[in-house]
């Protein structure tokens, strides 16, 4: 999730899916870059400041870490199959599938 200044708490950040242990590792070694975020907290997202000097990649680790936590298996799959072609899924200008493109939250509530 994408915030700017969610309820005036001044930040500009992603939440982002991951584990309890990540988010504590995370929120201990650097928390003027990470923090727990509101009512997703709890199950262990993580919140990632974007007006902290992080460096893209890690933004795009985090990011990806959080896909990798939550994707069904068979997306997974799919995309080391394509990793092991050097045509990473999603990584090339072609369109991906729709159901690669349709969020995990929609397909759940199905």
């Amino acid at each position: 999730m994408y915030l700017d200044n969610h309820h005036g708490d001044g930040r500009l950040a992603l939440w982002c899916a991951a584990s309890a242990d990540i988010q504590r590792m995370l929120v201990k070694a650097k928390p003027e870059q990470y923090f727990v975020p509101p009512y997703v907290g709890y199950l262990g997202w993580v919140g990632v400041r974007l007006d902290r000097n992080l460096s893209w990649d890690e933004i795009a680790g985090v990011i990806e870490d959080a896909y990798l936590s939550v994707a069904p298996r068979k997306l997974i799959e799919a995309d080391l199959i394509a990793t092991r072609r050097g045509m990473r899924a999603g990584r090339s200008d072609r369109p991906r599938p729709a159901a690669v493109r349709r969020s995990t939250y929609n397909s759940r509530r199905r």
